[in-house]
């Protein structure tokens, strides 16, 4: 029997896949357009993963085991097509649907009575601007296929929403965007989970802090306790859609009087959160698990042991962290990652102003703290 396995999707943090996969005794392929630190790593299969005929004739040579990605929403349906034509395991296309698509994802959430703002599907600046008109501006625009916050937009009035508009409909694949009604709650969070043979457990969340102009996130903080009411929702979502294995990366909006579904996905969650921070956090193993229901098996979807620990992930845009100051940082005992943001070969995006990310790990959040509070020191001595 093959030990192949392959890999969609060659970005930065596909590389902790690859080399748990490796651990494992697999010979790994990515496929990927380009070389990347992380093809490197492994064999690699030179080609776009959106064209579906082209891996799927390179891949069919290699008799894989399984076809995986990790943190990528692009890569989601690919799998999922690519799986379902090699007869491998993996999620149904029109389940995947819903999780890629967020005009679907809203739609089906509303469905299923999980509370969501305001939101229409639409095609042109006109139909953005009847909305805001009916809702209310602020309001958010975003590609209904978007990934990493690109293309996602607040605007204030007509005209912004009319210069806006054209930005946000060339980060869409599909040529279609989302307006929404703007509520930034009291909170938003992240939620982590997994899911095996058709079951979902909601497993840790962290508190986001945010900022527009462009909306991204500063940081986020674990764990953060949820309403039982999202968990459930959060678990119901996934449980109903069909999903029937994987790791899944939720945002919500939560307000003084109830929350709103963001997003949800059927991948993990980028900058490390699912092969690192959330088994760190939570203690359990979620590639393990991922791993076990690849190669066909099952594993008991449950709740964390308790406590959980903490981590913060910490991002810094232009100008915040002096050079001077990485090498001390990284250094510091309970600092898992520093990396700036151009040594990872992410795609120029002129609206992202993120720079670089830290994360810090701690058994409680008074040793993340004072590790954060060190990391400050540092860069105030050296700015």
């Amino acid at each position: 029997m093959s030990d192949n396995v392959v890999v969609l999707g060659g970005g930065p943090y596909q590389r902790h896949l690859v080399r748990f996969l490796q651990a494992k005794k697999h010979t790994v392929y990515v496929v990927n357009p380009r070389p990347t630190e992380t093809t490197s790593l492994a064999r690699h299969v030179e080609a776009d993963i959106l064209d579906i005929e082209t891996v799927y004739r390179a891949v069919r040579e290699l008799d894989p085991l399984f076809i995986v990605s990790d943190q990528s929403d692009v890569a989601s349906m690919p799998v999922a097509i690519l799986s379902e034509r090699l007869g491998l395991p993996g999620n149904r296309p029109d389940v995947v649907e819903l999780f890629t698509n967020k005009a679907a994802m809203y739609a089906y959430a509303q469905s299923l009575g999980i509370p969501v703002l305001p939101f229409r599907e639409v095609v042109t600046p006109n139909e953005a601007a009847e909305f805001a008109r009916q809702t209310g501006y602020p309001v958010v625009i975003k590609p209904v296929d978007g990934t990493n916050s690109r293309g996602v937009y607040r605007a204030g009035d007509d005209r912004e929403l009319a210069h806006l508009f054209p930005k946000a409909l060339g980060f869409s694949r599909a040529g279609r965007l989302v307006a929404q009604a703007y509520n930034p709650g009291v909170m938003q969070v992240t939620v982590e989970g997994t899911c095996s043979r058709g079951y979902h457990a909601t497993i840790t969340a962290s508190r986001k802090g945010t900022y527009w102009a462009p909306a991204l996130t500063s940081c986020l903080t674990w764990p953060q306790p949820l309403p039982q009411a999202l968990t459930n929702c959060n678990d119901s979502f996934v449980d109903i859609s069909g999903l029937q294995f994987g790791i899944t990366h939720a945002e919500y909006i939560i307000g003084e009087d109830g929350f709103w579904l963001n997003e949800i996905a059927c991948r993990g969650g980028g900058f490390r959160i699912s092969s690192d921070i959330a088994p760190w956090v939570s203690r359990l193993p979620f590639y393990e698990i991922l791993y076990k229901n690849l190669l066909g098996g099952a594993v008991e979807a449950r709740e964390p042991p308790m406590p959980q620990r903490s981590a913060l992930l910490k991002f810094y845009r232009r100008g915040e962290l002096p050079e001077a100051s990485i090498d001390a940082i990284r250094a510091l005992p309970g600092v898992l990652d520093l990396t700036r943001h151009s040594a990872q070969e992410f795609v120029s995006n002129p609206d992202n102003v993120r720079d670089a990310y830290l994360i810090i790990l701690g058994e409680d959040a008074a040793a993340v703290d004072e590790t954060l509070r060190r990391v400050e020191h540092i860069c105030s001595k050296s700015s």
